[in-house]
């Protein structure tokens, strides 16, 4: 297997900025109405009473200065709506950086605001976190955005090792406790579905069950190989694919936001400068 050269990822991320921004913010706009069609905008989930805070700084800056009742009260549906001008201006002009820094900004306070109304500190961090690139240009985009590459590898493998540190792999039993908290509305009021009658039965069968979920833990612990060579990202591409729709199906978590680690992996790259690549012989003159 020939192994991609350091050199040879950061042309194909600095040939390819505009592109990416494009794709980038493209999907921004997909995830903001899938969002939508589920009903959990910050606008539709409503202004939560009591916004959990937990004992991070930045949450309680934003309970001490009534940020969090601003962007989830009649704030929220004007900053939804601005946040997307700003994706689709920053479509509409890639090498602009005014948008992006504008959105990222909007974002970074929606995000903090959509977890203190939902009383959950989430790790669908991907979309805060690969927006960051975008408000560089030329080798310091290449270089935040190659970064970013490193921390979704880092973000993966340190999951791996948590779940191993706290001893999940010992406890036969953990599995069927997370299918069910996860799935108890389901399982108690006697859904029908084919999920729920797999997740009904993998409850029943424990070993079946938790060896799943050792599988799951071994997908994140493959992105070790990421910090080793460029080389192994096409690994790392199905192994985050299964490992996202072993989380889906089984305990309903959907991190959409977190796909978006995914354009920094060589095979999206290539895939993505190909299509550069055709549309340029496309419009150029024969």
């Amino acid at each position: 297997m020939k192994s991609l050269k350091y050199s040879d990822y950061i042309t194909i991320v600095s040939d390819s900025r505009a592109l990416l921004q494009r794709v980038f913010y493209s999907l921004v706009i997909f995830s903001f109405c899938l969002a939508f069609f589920f009903n959990i905008l910050v606008s539709q989930i409503g202004n939560n009473p009591l916004p959990d805070q937990d004992a991070d700084p930045v949450y309680l800056l934003f309970m001490i200065t009534g940020a969090v009742g601003f962007m989830a009260g009649w704030a929220a549906p004007y900053i939804e709506v601005l946040m997307m001008f700003c994706c689709i201006g920053s479509i509409m002009w890639p090498l602009k950086r005014m948008l992006p820094a504008a959105f990222l900004l909007l974002y970074f306070c929606y995000f903090i605001t959509y977890n203190m109304v939902a009383g959950h500190h989430y790790t669908n961090v991907g979309l805060l976190v690969m927006a960051v690139p975008f408000l560089f240009a030329s080798h310091r985009f290449v270089a935040v955005f190659t970064l970013c590459r490193f921390f979704f590898c880092f973000m993966m493998f340190t999951a791996a090792c948590w779940k191993i540190a706290r001893g999940n792999l010992w406890h036969l039993d953990q599995t069927g406790m997370l299918l069910i908290n996860t799935s108890l509305e389901a399982l108690v009021s006697g859904d029908p579905t084919w999920r729920t009658e797999i997740v009904r039965w993998l409850v029943n069968h424990k070993t079946i069950a938790h060896l799943i979920w050792i599988f799951l833990i071994v997908l994140e612990a493959i992105f070790l190989l990421g910090f080793i060579s460029f080389r192994w990202d096409k690994y790392l591409l199905i192994a985050y694919c299964l490992f996202f729709i072993g989380g889906w199906f089984l305990f309903d978590i959907y991190n959409f936001e977190n796909l978006l680690f995914l354009l920094t992996l060589t095979p999206v790259l290539k895939f993505l400068s190909a299509l550069r690549n055709k549309q340029r012989s496309l419009h150029s003159p024969t």
